[in-house]
């Protein structure tokens, strides 16, 4: 039964840190399109201004 309960835990805690994982890379990718959006408007404003 030993076995079995740290099985348990370890399908557990690969569980957690695969969500901590995916929620990193979503809030990396949320942020690279932001900045991605500044550079863009800031390319946009200084070629209207020439």
């Amino acid at each position: 039964m030993a076995l079995a309960d740290r099985i348990a835990k370890f399908e557990q805690t690969n569980q957690v840190a695969f969500g901590i994982i995916e929620a990193e890379a979503a809030a990396r990718e949320q942020k690279t399109e932001k900045l991605r959006q500044a550079r863009l408007m800031q390319t946009r404003k200084s070629d209207n201004d020439d």
